[in-house]
């Protein structure tokens, strides 16, 4: 992660999705996975089984970012698996 986005890397290659407009949301068994989707990049999804990437500075700096991270908290106590958009 960086101040600005989201990142993958593997042999073959990587790519990363901005913080700005980026979604996330919980998911697979028992919410144990967190997702990260763009709507500029529908086509692409990242996922991590690390969940202390909420606790990431960038993602707590924007409001929007900050926003999402009480939802998925949130949402994590009750077993909500999904995040509403944000406005």
């Amino acid at each position: 992660m960086t101040a600005a986005a989201v990142q993958f890397d593997s042999p073959k290659g990587g790519f990363e999705l901005p913080l700005e407009g980026l979604k996330m949301a919980l998911g697979g068994a028992n919410d144990r996975l967190l997702f990260f989707t763009h709507p500029n990049w529908p086509e692409a999804t990242i996922h991590t089984a690390d969940h202390s990437i909420l606790d990431h500075p960038p993602l707590a700096g924007q409001r929007a970012m900050a926003a999402q991270v009480g939802q998925l908290v949130a949402a994590a106590g009750e077993g909500v698996v999904a995040v509403p958009p944000s406005a």
